[in-house]
């Protein structure tokens, strides 16, 4: 009998998508993640922070210990949780209060709500808690529902938990337990058990155990207080003998963010404009309100603010080469133009394809000199509510990439901006500062991310500054875009397994395999806000988050 051979090397590696072709984006989640730690981009609730803790303190007073029990109660509790949430959803429909924003499971569970709201039956969780593959009933697919897709690495991260995975996980005694009995004390904690294991669950039972809503948090005085000391000091006010300085570190940039956009959202709502996530990068790579003035920060708050003004300069350059990026291969997807090379393309690109209606008579000067000419057409700094300001060009660059570019003049108007946009990040004397204040790994950007806000600007400002601009361009979109797409690809391809490339050379040229658009980074803003929204800093009317009565107090005690 011939022995069996394997051959699953040769299999070629699965086609995706992908994310940052450039790895230009890398440090902009490094920054915000050293800003806003403990909240993540998947953690949108403040309540699962006290809720997951609870379940686990409950089910061990219960003895519901064994594994397979444990994770059956689990995922029962997990959709006990969404429902009441829903239905409380549905009672309140015509309110802003935010009831079932985010809970586990919606999408399944929503429409069987309304069935059995329509038919007054009952519930049964287990129809929906099971763990069958393919079953579109199944909540959700992870084992223990969103503690263990979402919210365990910063439950942890929080000491609230310890282990190395939610397989292992345990609650800290110090921390996790306190959170824990602070949460029962403003819920009908038996009932809720009682209830997994009857199973069938009426609407007058969801009704009755409305307080299980994430919007009740705020009506839970211990329960509020503790999250609130958790997001603001970390583990220092339950147990004072944990040596936990990262903890506290990471306590205090998370407050002070927190506190920032508190009082950015108080500046908009005295300008009487939303406070949005374009609003909030705004003022924060600017440092300039809608009154021309600088925003008035505690001291406290300065250095955070420097952070964030850091995060958006990186998201500037961002921008802007995702946009050379995809005008370059929409161009050759438009034209049909067959290349050998990824320099043939960038050549033809600038001296060819866009050179006569970008730069009209101007073709022959430096790029030092089209940067200062540039310069002076720029808007002021503080300016940044014009249309010309590159606050204003890096969200044009993203919509027009979301779009299908149909012409060469679309394709102009996105260079446009993304050229305007290098200028300033080059020329603009607060973006001179680079990093400054933000700390990285060593060789971080070096190694792993050398075309980074620094390193561009040496490139633009010194090496290729003298040289024609058509010239320099040309170089520049060859090496940091095309050649720099390639070389992240790769990484990925022998980290990962995953074929990102979005360009191949074959035997018939320059194949194109999809154009990404330009993204922004999402520096959890929208979880933030909902979580201070949960802890009763901030309140939502018409989606817009407006202060209450506590925030000015939270800001000056937090700065």
């Amino acid at each position: 009998m011939a022995d069996e051979i394997n051959t699953g090397w040769v299999k070629p590696p699965t086609q995706i998508t992908g994310l940052d072709h450039l790895g230009i984006q890398a440090p902009c989640i490094d920054i915000y993640g050293k800003l806003l730690p403990g909240i993540t981009n998947v953690t949108d609730r403040a309540r699962y922070y006290s809720f997951y803790p609870w379940l686990f303190w409950a089910f061990n007073k219960r003895g519901w210990n064994d594994k397979d029990t444990f994770i059956e109660r689990f995922r029962q509790a997990d959709c006990l949780f969404s429902l009441i949430a829903i239905r409380h959803q549905s009672l309140h429909s015509n309110d802003d209060v935010n009831h079932a924003g985010a809970v586990v499971g919606k999408d399944t569970l929503l429409p069987a709500l309304v069935a059995a709201e329509n038919k007054n039956t009952t519930l049964r969780l287990t129809d929906y808690s099971h763990q069958r593959d393919g079953d579109p009933t199944r909540y959700f697919r992870s084992e223990l529902g969103g503690f263990s897709q979402y919210y365990y690495g910063a439950l942890r991260d929080l000491h609230l938990f310890q282990g190395d995975s939610y397989s292992n996980a345990s609650l800290t005694r110090q921390v996790g337990e306190k959170v824990a009995i602070a949460f029962d004390k403003g819920v009908l904690g038996e009932r809720f058990l009682d209830e997994l294991i009857e199973n069938d669950v009426s609407i007058r039972t969801l009704d009755e155990l409305s307080a299980f809503c994430p919007c009740n948090l705020s009506a839970s005085e211990c329960e509020l207080g503790a999250l609130t000391d958790l997001f603001s000091y970390g583990v220092e006010p339950f147990d004072k003998t944990i040596n936990a300085e990262i903890s506290a570190m990471d306590a205090k940039a998370r407050s002070r963010t927190m506190a920032f956009q508190v009082l950015l959202a108080q500046h908009c709502q005295a300008h009487e404009v939303n406070f949005s996530l374009q609003q909030f990068r705004a003022l924060a790579y600017t440092g300039i309100g809608y009154d021309q003035q600088p925003l008035k920060l505690t001291s406290g708050l300065t250095e955070c603010a420097q952070g964030w003004q850091v995060y958006v300069r990186n998201e500037l350059l961002s921008l802007s080469l995702q946009g050379i990026f995809h005008a370059v291969l929409r161009a050759k997807e438009l034209t049909q133009a067959h290349f050998k090379s990824t320099g043939e393309l960038s050549s033809w690109f600038w001296h060819e394809y866009v050179k006569d209606e970008l730069f009209n008579t101007n073709s022959t000067q430096s790029l030092k000199d089209y940067i200062s000419e540039s310069y002076t057409l720029m808007p002021s700094f503080s300016d940044w509510v014009s249309e010309d300001h590159e606050s204003m060009r890096i969200v044009k660059i993203e919509a027009l990439t979301r779009k299908r570019l149909a012409s060469k003049i679309e394709i102009i108007t996105l260079l446009k901006h993304c050229l305007f946009s290098l200028a300033a990040l080059v020329s603009r004397e607060s973006n001179q500062k680079g990093y400054d204040g933000m700390s990285f790994a060593p060789g971080y950007l070096e190694e792993r991310y050398p075309f980074n806000i620094e390193s561009v600007q040496q490139l633009l400002a010194g090496k290729l500054a003298p040289k024609n601009v058509i010239n320099a361009l040309s170089q520049f979109t060859h090496q940091c875009c095309l050649e720099n797409h390639t070389r992240v690809a790769l990484r990925k391809l022998r980290q990962q397994g995953n074929n990102t490339f979005r360009f191949e050379i074959s035997e018939l040229g320059l194949v194109i395999n999809g154009i990404p658009p330009a993204s922004f980074t999402s520096p959890r803003f929208h979880q933030s806000i909902q979580i201070m929204t949960d802890l009763g800093l901030l309140t939502k009317h018409k989606n817009n988050a407006i202060p209450t009565s506590q925030a000015a107090a939270f800001i000056e005690e937090v700065s």
